[in-house]
C-alpha cells in the first residue's frame, strides 16, 4: 500500500490533472457511510505521517514539491491530499483509484461526495486518492 500511495504520488505531481473525470460522469450519490479501519488518529503510509481529516472519513497529508521541477527557480509548493482507505479488510487491496480536478481552480477535495459516489462500486477494495492541485483547496497557492 506505501509504495502504491508513493508511486502515485509521484504520477499526480509530475502529471498534473491527466486522470481528472469529466464533470457530466460525476454523480449525487451520498458518499460511504463507514469506512471499517478508521479508528486510528494516524496512519504512516511510506514516508509519510498521514492524520484524520477533520471534516472527512479520510486521512490528510501534504507533499513538498519543488516550485520548478527544473530548479531555475528556488522554493517549494505544499501539495494537499485526502486519503479514503478500502473497506474490506478481509482482502487484499487492488490498485488505489486517484481523483484531479479538472478545471482551473477548483479543490479535488471540494468534491470528495462526488467522487465517493461515483467509485462507491470500487472502493471495497481500492482505497482513493483526492489531490488538491496547487492554488486550490487545502494546497498552497502560488504567489
Amino acid at each position: 500500500m506505501a509504495r502504491r500511495l508513493s508511486l502515485w504520488l509521484i504520477c499526480i505531481l509530475l502529471a498534473g490533472p491527466c486522470f481528472a473525470a469529466p464533470e457530466s460522469t460525476l454523480h449525487k450519490h451520498p458518499a460511504p457511510n463507514a469506512i471499517a479501519h478508521f479508528s486510528q488518529e494516524s496512519i504512516r503510509v511510506g514516508s509519510l505521517n498521514l492524520h484524520r481529516c477533520p471534516n472527512a472519513p479520510a486521512y490528510c497529508g501534504s507533499v513538498l514539491q519543488a516550485l520548478d521541477p527544473i530548479g531555475e527557480v528556488p522554493g517549494t509548493i505544499e501539495i494537499q491530499f485526502e486519503y479514503y482507505l478500502h473497506i474490506d479488510t478481509s482482502q487484499d487491496p487492488l490498485e488505489p483509484i486517484m481523483a484531479a480536478e479538472g478545471g482551473p481552480g477548483y479543490a479535488t477535495t471540494g468534491s470528495s461526495a462526488e467522487y465517493l459516489g461515483l467509485f462507491a462500486p470500487l472502493l471495497d477494495r481500492r482505497d482513493l486518492l483526492l489531490v488538491d492541485e496547487r492554488g486550490t483547496g487545502n494546497s498552497q497557492a502560488l504567489y
